[in-house]
C-alpha cells in the first residue's frame, strides 16, 4: 500500500504523528511537511513534499513558480490513500492535488478547522479522552486496519547523563533556574548537558549549568545533529517541548513538567516517562491547554512547583 500523509506543522504536533505513523505496517510512506521540519520524518518516509507556506502566502506571485512546482510534484504520484493529520485551512490546500481514492481526515467532531471538511471523503472520530498519538494512531489504524499500541514496556537502565532542556515556546510553560536546580540536585553525581534554541535559552542555559556539578551548556544544535546527541543520553528532563517528545519519539526514558497544557493529552506514554502535573491556582479547567496559557500573568501552575 501507498500512502500520503499530510501533516505540515507545528514541530512538536509532527512528532506526535510520527510515533503514530511509525507503527503503520507494510506501506510505503510519503509526506508533505514544512520545510524546517523536514529533515525529521526521512527515517519513515521514502519521499518528502517539502512545502514552505508561510513564504508563499507572503507573496504568492512571487513564488509561483516554487508552488507550481510543489503542486506538480505532488500531482504526479498516485497513493491508496491520503491521511490529513492536520485538519486545517493549510492542510486543506494541499488535499486537492493528491491522486488518492481515500481522502481521510478527522470528523466534524474532531477536526480542528471545518472547512476541512470539504476536502476528506472519509472521516473519523478518536476515542475521547485519549493522548495525541492516541488519536493519530486511532485515526490510522481505522482507516488502515491495523492494531498499534504504545504500551511496549521499556527496560530501565542506569541513569548516568542527563539532558536537560528548560525551554518552551511559552514562558508559562517553563520551570525557573532555581526550581529547575533543586530538582536536578536530586540526581546526585550525574552528568548533565544543557540544550538550548535561542539566545533567551542559551543564558537560562548558562545560569542552570553554572548551578550543577558536572554540567556542561552544548552548543548550537540543528535538527540533524539533535538526534545523535540525544541518543548518547540515559534520561530527558524537559517542559512541553519539542526536545521532549522528539525524545521520547527515540525511545528515551524521559522526565517532564505541564501545567498550562495537560499531561494526559500530550505527555509521552511509555513505562519509562514521568511527567508532573501542576495545578491551576485559579480554578481554570481544560481537556488541552489552559485558556489563558499565553496571558497568564503568573503562571503559577508550574511556577509553584516545589522539589
Amino acid at each position: 500500500m501507498k500512502l500520503l500523509i499530510v501533516k505540515l506543522s507545528a514541530l512538536g504536533d509532527v512528532v506526535h504523528a510520527m510515533d503514530a505513523v511509525k507503527q503503520v505496517p507494510h506501506t510505503e510512506i510519503h509526506w508533505v511537511i514544512e520545510k524546517p521540519f523536514a529533515p525529521l520524518v526521512e527515517d519513515i518516509a521514502s519521499k518528502v513534499y517539502v512545502a514552505e507556506t508561510k513564504k508563499w502566502r507572503k507573496n504568492p506571485f512571487k513564488y509561483f513558480s516554487e508552488i507550481s512546482t510543489f503542486i506538480q510534484r505532488l500531482s504526479q504520484e498516485k497513493y491508496d490513500i491520503v491521511i490529513d493529520l492536520q485538519g486545517n485551512i493549510k492542510s486543506s490546500l494541499v488535499l486537492p492535488f493528491v491522486q488518492a481514492p481515500r481522502k481521510v481526515g478527522f470528523s466534524k467532531q474532531a477536526v480542528p478547522e471545518k472547512v476541512n471538511l470539504l476536502f476528506t471523503n472519509e472521516r473519523y472520530t478518536p476515542s475521547p479522552g485519549q493522548n495525541i498519538r492516541e488519536d493519530y494512531l486511532e485515526l490510522l489504524e481505522k482507516a488502515i486496519g491495523f492494531k498499534g499500541s504504545f504500551t511496549a514496556v521499556i527496560p530501565k537502565k542506569l541513569v548516568e547523563k542527563i539532558l536537560v532542556c528548560p525551554g518552551s515556546a511559552w514562558e508559562n510553560k517553563k520551570l525557573t533556574t532555581e526550581q529547575l536546580v533543586q530538582f536536578l540536585k536530586t540526581y546526585k553525581d550525574k552528568e548533565f548537558s544543557v540544550l538550548w534554541g535561542d539566545e533567551s535559552e542559551r543564558v537560562q542555559a548558562e545560569a542552570l549549568a553554572s548551578r550543577l556539578d558536572k554540567a556542561q551548556v552544548l552548543p548550537k544544535l540543528s535538527l540533524d545533529q539533535l538526534k545523535g546527541v540525544m541518543l548518547k543520553h540515559d534520561l530527558v528532563v524537559a517542559m512541553d517541548s519539542f526536545p521532549l517528545h522528539y525524545a521520547a519519539y527515540l525511545g528515551l526514558a524521559t522526565y517532564s513538567f505541564f501545567g498550562p497544557s495537560s499531561g494526559s493529552k500530550y505527555a509521552p506514554l511509555r513505562t519509562s516517562d514521568t511527567h508532573i502535573q501542576g495545578s491551576c491556582p485559579y480554578g481554570k479547567s481544560f481537556n488541552k491547554r489552559c485558556p489563558v496559557l499565553r496571558s497568564c500573568p503568573t503562571g503559577a501552575c508550574l511556577k509553584d512547583l516545589k522539589f
